[in-house]
């Protein structure tokens, strides 16, 4: 077998979702990534036990901000020698404009990990300065990995060289998730409603961070108003934390239970409730339901590419508005949703099929120098 050409990969921090990705990357196609310590007093933190496929940079962060940031990727890239260099995509990622401008110090060629385009701006992509910048970094880019194929349709129209985009779908660590799901089937649905205090009557869960673009607040009106048996579990903290509260006035059918990084709890109440729900941007929280055969409710919005995954009345719901009807919801088959969601999650999502989208990528790089 031909040996694969060393990738370094730039990150800011490795969270925990990523670190069973980040570790098949490495095993599979000689990828180490290289990140940094997150900014002090941050919420997001780095997973344990990466030293296998990971180094840690120097960085310095710009003002309040925690994404404005460089990273000093000098010494790396003289002991390395990477043929290859990937990017993540944020404009605010400063240490991709350094490693532009090292490029033809080193020789390397350059690939962009991207959503491509912006969830606000889908219908009228790079219209402002800063779409038009990212557009013009995406065009001096060797290759471009998208999240998904739809995106990759929509941004074929504004990079000329369509060849050099592909995609890797993006997913979570399957394998650990696989593992979890498993062991939880060995009790059922209401054996872990028990566990978790719950009720029997419709079970809702939110996860993620508690910010004004998420719009909790909305969702927790939507709970509260009228005797509809509807009961939320949010997991998560943030800057709103404690207005939410106040708005749930202590009702016994909201419950706050703080940010929990353990998928085996995460795991635990995904796999109780009836659905996942937001009315805010959804992302690859999509994939961490399905993962636990749990049904997602969101609304028709702008959301992140994962949100392919989901099919409203097959695996979830789409709803044209904020409002949910007891009745109906009452009516739904959440057993077959539920089976779906699962499926969706197996046959969609595998870590394998992201890992073979950065395969093609890299190859495809790496060739060009034969051309030249």
């Amino acid at each position: 077998m031909q040996e694969k050409p060393k990738v370094l990969l730039f990150q800011r921090i490795i969270p925990v979702y990523r670190s069973e990705v980040f570790r098949k990357l490495s095993e599979q196609l000689n990828i180490t990534v290289c990140y940094s310590e997150a900014k002090k007093g941050s919420s997001i933190k780095n997973a344990q036990g990466i030293s296998s496929f990971a180094l840690k940079l120097k960085r310095i962060y710009f003002g309040k901000s925690q994404t404005l940031m460089m990273q000093f990727p000098f010494l790396n890239l003289l002991k390395h020698k990477p043929k290859i260099v990937i990017l993540e995509g944020s404009i605010s990622y400063l240490t991709r404009y350094l490693l532009m401008i090292l490029k033809p110090f080193f020789g390397y060629r350059i690939i962009i990990w991207t959503h491509g385009l912006k969830n606000n701006e889908l219908e009228q992509p790079f219209q402002n300065f800063e779409g038009k910048v990212r557009l013009k970094l995406l065009n001096l880019a060797d290759a471009i990995i998208l999240y998904s194929n739809g995106r990759k349709e929509k941004l074929e129209k504004y990079i000329p060289n369509n060849k050099k985009i592909f995609v890797a779908n993006n997913t979570m660590g399957t394998s650990s998730l696989n593992e979890i799901y498993n062991d939880l089937c060995k009790r059922d649905k209401d054996f872990y409603r028990k566990d978790l205090n719950m009720n029997s009557e419709l079970q809702f869960i939110f996860i993620g961070r508690l910010i004004k673009s998420k719009k909790v607040d909305i969702l927790i009106y939507t709970i509260l108003k009228d005797d509809n048996n509807f009961n939320l579990t949010i997991i998560g903290d943030g800057p709103e934390l404690n207005e939410l509260k106040k708005i749930t006035n202590n009702s016994p059918k909201i419950k706050f239970v703080g940010s929990i990084f353990d998928d085996k709890i995460i795991g635990k109440y995904l796999f109780a409730v009836d659905y996942m729900i937001s009315f805010g941007d959804l992302g690859l929280s999509i994939v961490h339901a399905f993962a636990f055969a749990c049904p997602v409710i969101t609304v028709s919005s702008n959301h992140g590419p994962e949100f392919e995954y989901l099919k409203s009345n097959y695996n979830g719901i789409v709803l044209q508005d904020k409002k949910l009807n007891y009745n109906e919801l009452s009516k739904i088959n959440k057993v077959q949703l539920s089976k779906n969601a699962r499926t969706t999650f197996e046959n969609d999502a595998p870590l394998q099929k992201m890992i073979d989208g950065f395969d093609e990528a890299i190859e495809f790089a790496v060739n060009l120098k034969n051309e030249n």
